[in-house]
């Protein structure tokens, strides 16, 4: 269990540094409201420190389980719901659509074109 809750840890912190450096800043940069997503970010940091704090291996395992596969699906579900409603231009992150169409908006030497 030491290798699943060493990869949910490098996926948490990495959620955090997305929301905290990118994803808050810009929505904020278009007058989106950014409770929901300020609000999940935390929770996903909260559930970090259980997992951080937790008395055994076992302990940290199901504490990662939750923070993995509820927690921050939980904040995930907020982030898309802003991505929906963010300016293309705006969200800091290629869209769906930017990495589902990537050959339609590039050109022969890949640079983008749209």
């Amino acid at each position: 269990w030491e290798h699943y809750i060493g990869l949910v840890e490098i996926e948490a912190v990495t959620m955090i540094d997305m929301i905290t450096q990118s994803i808050i800043p810009a929505l904020k940069g278009v007058s989106i409201d950014t409770g929901a997503i300020a609000a999940g970010c935390d929770k996903v940091k909260t559930k970090l420190g259980a997992v951080h704090a937790a008395a055994d291996g076992f302990e940290k395992a199901k504490c990662a389980r939750e923070l993995r596969l509820e927690v921050m699906e939980e904040a995930r579900k907020a982030c898309d719901e802003a991505e929906a409603i963010c300016p293309a231009t705006a969200w800091p992150f290629a869209t769906y659509r930017d990495l589902l169409f990537l050959d339609q908006n590039q050109d022969h030497q890949g640079v983008t074109t749209k």
